[in-house]
């Protein structure tokens, strides 16, 4: 396989399956048998719940230092617990929804192995550039909002547990951001891929919306016709696995989002007239916003699948 010069979907997804695979949000392949390929995720969720566990104490003490200091760190204290239910749920429903992501890779691939029937050829390395950029910059911002939050160059007590603790803390709103890329990176390709089914429909209908066969005098037309209806439909039953895939992660991911926002709003309502508290409002603040816009467009990129899957 040449890297940068794909010729199919499997190919052109090359960076969105090896960030997905690395999280976890996708089994790894190593054998025939499907059980032992889930054994990653299992020590993946075991290695995250150990590594809390093992600092549990470290977490106490901490907390109980910058509690007595200052008391939005009980609201931080929430948010790990939050974290630590949160990241596991969303990692084992991926697993278990991880054979819809794969019937929504075959339909792709069929739907484009069946479209060069009609001379429609999909522009892997197009799709390909434009994953890259959007996983990303999905990277690049949350890694940026962040480091907002990150105190360890602040504090000469820091350490490297510091810094673990503070990674296994993001690693939960980094999946989710990646599990919303990834929507995004399917919708674009069944959208590209709807736009130039659409095309040629267009010029065979000369633009009507509704055409009998009997209208149609030549064969070719209509056999190019029936077959570009029947990819039409392939990929509505694309976007109902999409649907299946991603439904339950989107409704737990708006929950998450909404917990936080909440936590968010007590800080700046409680402290907001406080100058002391002035760094935390501020903070506060900011990652409300950036939860709020991360909620807006979970919500609207769900109500758009649903009507498109209507």
């Amino acid at each position: 396989m040449k890297l940068f010069c794909p010729s199919n979907i499997y190919q052109e997804s090359w960076l969105l399956l090896s960030i997905t695979k690395l999280l976890g949000l996708y089994p790894i392949k190593f054998f025939r048998i499907a059980f032992p390929n889930y054994l990653y995720v299992s020590i993946l969720v075991a290695l995250y719940w150990f590594c809390h566990w093992q600092f549990l104490y470290y977490i106490f003490d901490m907390f109980d230092k910058f509690r007595s200091i200052n008391d939005t760190f009980l609201l931080r204290y929430v948010r790990v617990y939050l974290n630590i239910l949160s990241y596991p749920i969303i990692i084992i429903s991926s697993m278990y929804k991880c054979s819809k992501v794969k019937e929504v890779f075959e339909q792709l691939n069929t739907v484009d192995e069946s479209a060069m029937f009609v001379n429609i050829e999909i522009d892997h390395s197009l799709c390909m550039k434009n994953d890259i950029v959007r996983i990303t910059t999905a990277i690049f911002v949350v890694l940026t909002c962040n480091l907002m939050d990150y105190y360890g160059l602040l504090d000469n007590d820091s350490d490297f547990i510091y810094l673990l603790i503070w990674v296994i803390d993001r690693l939960p709103d980094f999946v989710c951001v990646i599990v919303i890329c990834s929507f995004t990176v399917f919708m674009y390709k069944i959208e590209i891929r709807f736009m130039q089914i659409n095309t040629i429909l267009n010029i065979i209908t000369k633009g009507k919306h509704f055409i009998s066969i009997s209208e149609m005098s030549d064969m070719n037309n209509v056999s190019r016709y029936r077959l570009l209806k029947w990819l039409r439909f392939e990929l509505h039953k694309t976007m109902l696995l999409l649907n299946e895939a991603y439904s339950f992660r989107f409704k737990l991911m708006t929950i998450i989002y909404i917990g936080y926002i909440c936590l968010h709003v007590c800080i700046i309502y409680n402290h907001t007239f406080n100058t002391f508290y002035a760094p935390d409002v501020i903070l506060s603040f900011t990652w409300s916003i950036t939860d709020l816009i991360k909620l807006v467009y979970l919500i609207h990129l769900y109500g758009n699948l649903t009507l498109e899957v209507i």
